[in-house]
């Protein structure tokens, strides 16, 4: 949607919006609203799109039950007031793209364009805005830049830690919420050497150093062992949890889900395993994705 479209469309809801501009708006792939231009920051109106984009019902916002603001990213929230502080100059249509933080803990990048809303003395009475969801699109130019990174790391025959560590930080940028490493399968095919760990605590990466493929010897050892996805979604409730580098994982990196699976080479040699961790109990379905795709396009 165009910005000169949603400047002429959005005033339309200075009355109570009809059924058929509501039905429009429902089309539309993000979240169009007004708020008030005082102190609470009050919605007058969500669009349905609340319920995609956030997770969110429409009536959870404009009842001040939720706040759309303590959705904001803490590391964004600086810019964002810049940027609503744009709109309620005058500037016309101001744009910005931060983060938000479902609840969940899903991060999504979105772009937001408001336009202030005058009264005849040229005092700001509402604000219209759209929100629309760009997180592939970020993904997409963040995962390029790694890309040029790990390649030039390879091109210049940089050390393979140099190019281990280049993809983990590429795969935790993508999805800051977690941690990533690599293990690597020694000569004998009997222990894992850390191959990168770049967020973990120095304990936790000692602990995993060095590490007996075993049935009890932490997430990548199975998925090693077993050649298989290993799946955590509480490692306090897991007999992998009781285990030494189990405790080191939740008291030390604070982390108590995990996701390991095997690497293993074109020529099916299993060359070791990666494994992320999040912070929360995690269902299996955000365990796995990011990790997934960046591995597979350097293995």
């Amino acid at each position: 949607m165009t910005t000169q479209a949603i400047r002429s469309n959005v005033p339309a809801l200075q009355s109570s919006p009809s059924a058929d501009y509501l039905a429009i708006l429902s089309t539309f792939p993000g979240m169009a609203f007004r708020r008030r231009n005082d102190k609470l920051a009050s919605l007058e109106f969500v669009s349905e799109g609340s319920r995609q984009l956030l997770g969110i019902a429409p009536e959870e916002l404009t009842s001040g039950r939720r706040s759309y603001l303590d959705l904001i990213h803490p590391d964004d929230r600086q810019a964002f007031a810049t940027y609503f502080a744009a709109t309620l100059s005058g500037v016309g249509t101001a744009q910005s793209e931060y983060r938000v933080v479902l609840d969940d803990g899903t991060i999504k990048w979105v772009s937001g364009k408001t336009h202030a809303v005058t009264a005849s003395d040229g005092t700001t009475q509402f604000i219209h805005g759209y929100v629309v969801d760009i997180t592939e699109k970020r993904l997409a130019e963040l995962r390029d830049r790694h890309r040029v990174t790990i390649l030039a790391a390879l091109a210049t025959r940089a050390p393979l830690k140099t190019v281990l560590d280049a993809i983990v930080r590429s795969i935790e940028a993508e999805e800051p919420s977690i941690a990533c490493s690599i293990m690597l399968l020694d000569e004998s095919g009997r222990r894992l050497t850390l191959g990168a760990a770049p967020s973990l605590p120095p304990s936790v990466q000692a602990s995993l150093d060095g590490t007996e493929v075993s049935a009890r010897g932490g997430p990548a050892s199975v998925a090693v062992l077993t050649g298989q996805r290993v799946v955590i979604h509480d490692l306090r409730a897991h007999p992998i949890g009781a285990t030494q580098i189990g405790q080191r994982m939740i008291h030390e990196a604070q982390r108590l889900s995990t996701w390991a699976e095997p690497i293993i080479a074109p020529g099916g040699r299993l060359l070791g395993a990666i494994t992320t961790l999040r912070s929360n109990p995690h269902t299996s379905s955000g365990l796995h994705g990011p990790a997934t795709m960046s591995v597979s396009r350097w293995t």
